[in-house]
Formats: structure tokens, C-alpha cells, sequence
């Protein structure tokens, strides 16, 4: 298992995570600070919620997270034809949505919400009803229209199956070599990246960093390729934009899953 303590990374970081102490996005449970010399960042807390450790597989938790309709997985339209918005129904019935996330050949397909801080949605669904296996949501640091070039995405590691369950899936090597594409829809545009880097890392030490300027940004980026698990190319370091993914994972105390991926390429709705 690699540890990530920033030793790798260039002056500017290093001293960031001298300075900061305990900062990284997290699924589980997170308490924002706010940010330092223009770059956000997010904290794991060491508490997590009781039920990404357990079995929470009632009946009424299921029903809740269930989405009816999944217009990208209905519709089997190339990604690159230009098309309507196809989410309008949940924008106009939920304040908090901002988008969709879809990760082909895993179940992970689902409303993304924000709202004005990184705790309320891990007890409450996309519907802001009540509920254990919370939702997926987006960093309240980031804009909320994607254009932000460091996006996070938190949700449950949910034992039977739903919400992040299915990153664990990339913890496999030939199942990481076979699936690269997380297609995100915005209110404006869609967007497919490329995962090129997974890691395991400690909620106790680890820091993730937003709003970085574009040098700091492909550092950081190669950071991520540096200590991810599986070798991967990064293509686009040009006008580079980054995606990450947390949930829980168990490898040891306090453990979070950090998937990371590039903006590959955005095709705007007519």
C-alpha cells in the first residue's frame, strides 16, 4: 500500500503540507476549511459514518437510492452527437442537482447534488429525503458547472452494492486495463474522462488541493500518476482537467479510495 505524504511533489506542495495539517476530500465524512492562498482544500475527519462500515441493506434505504429513470443508460446515443438536455425533470424538482455521473460496467449511475458545505448529503439522498447511503455530491468549493479544473465527487461505499460501491472495482488490475470513461452530464455540457490513477490513502494524512494554477495543476497531476496502483498515460496536459472520486475502503483504519481522471473530451447540449 503506498502512503501519499506530497514527498514527491514540488516545493510548493511540500510546504503546503507542512503548513496545513489534515486535509483531503473524503466520502465518508468530511469538515471543509476554508481555503489558503487561493487553493481550496478538503479534510478527511476521522469519524466515519456508521453505516459505510456496515451492512445497510434494509429495504427502505434501497427503495430511497433507486433512481427511476437513467436517460444515458436508456438512450445508447454516441457520446460525440450533440443532443437535448436529457436531466430536465430532476433540475426542476431538486434545487441541489447539478449533474450526472454514469461509469460504464459498474452500477454507478446517478444524480450528482451540491449544496453549501460537505456534510449534509452523506445522511440525506439526491431528494434531500433522509437516508443512510447519502449521495452522490460534488465539493462545495467547486463552481457547480464543471468548468472548475479540479472536480471532487464523494458517495458511500455502500455494502450491498449501491452509491460508490462499484469503485472498488478498480482496485482489480485487468478490470482497471478494461475501464477507463466516467461520462459526467452538466447542466451545459457533457463530459467524458479518462481514469488513469487509483489510490489508497489515509484519511489522517492526506490532503487533496483545488483551484490550482495550470503548473500546479500538471504537478499535481503527475503526482497522481506517480503513486497510483496501476500505470496509465495522461493525454491533454495542455488544457488539463482533473476529476476525482472518493469513497471508504478498508485496508486499514481511516482508509479512502481515490480515483483520478483527465478531461478527455465535452460536447455541449443543443
Amino acid at each position: 500500500m503506498k502512503n501519499i505524504l506530497y514527498c514527491k511533489l514540488k516545493p510548493f506542495f511540500l510546504y503546503s503540507m507542512i503548513v496545513l495539517s489534515i486535509i483531503i476530500l473524503t466520502s465518508c465524512d468530511t469538515n471543509p476549511h476554508t481555503t489558503t492562498q487561493a487553493i481550496a482544500t478538503t479534510e478527511i475527519t476521522t469519524e466515519s459514518i456508521s453505516t459505510t462500515e456496515s451492512d445497510t441493506t434494509s429495504e427502505t434505504t434501497t427503495e430511497k437510492i433507486v433512481v427511476e429513470s437513467t436517460p444515458l443508460a436508456t438512450v445508447q446515443i454516441p457520446f460525440s452527437i450533440t443532443t437535448n438536455y436529457p436531466y430536465k425533470e430532476y433540475r426542476d424538482a431538486y434545487e441541489d442537482f447539478v449533474g450526472w455521473i454514469s461509469i460504464p460496467g459498474t452500477k454507478i449511475d446517478y444524480p450528482i447534488v451540491q449544496t453549501t458545505d460537505n456534510e449534509h448529503y452523506l445522511n440525506y439522498d439526491y431528494t434531500n429525503s433522509k437516508n443512510y447511503a447519502g449521495a452522490v455530491y460534488m465539493d462545495y468549493k467547486n463552481k457547480g458547472n464543471f468548468y472548475d479544473n479540479h472536480i471532487s465527487l464523494y458517495g458511500h461505499y455502500m455494502k450491498n452494492g449501491t452509491m460508490f460501491h462499484d469503485l472498488h472495482l478498480f482496485k482489480e488490475q485487468s478490470f482497471f486495463n478494461e475501464n477507463h470513461s466516467i461520462y459526467l452530464t452538466g447542466l451545459r455540457e457533457k463530459f467524458r474522462y479518462e481514469i488513469y490513477s487509483v489510490q489508497i490513502v489515509s484519511a489522517y494524512t492526506y490532503r487533496l488541493y483545488l483551484n490550482l494554477d495550470a503548473s500546479e495543476l500538471n504537478e499535481y497531476a503527475l503526482h497522481f500518476q506517480r503513486e497510483s496502483l496501476f500505470d496509465h498515460e495522461i493525454e491533454n496536459t495542455d488544457q488539463l482537467k482533473l476529476l476525482t472520486l472518493v469513497t471508504c475502503t478498508y485496508e486499514f483504519d481511516n482508509a479512502r479510495l481515490l480515483i483520478h481522471a483527465y478531461q478527455a473530451e465535452s460536447v455541449p447540449f443543443d
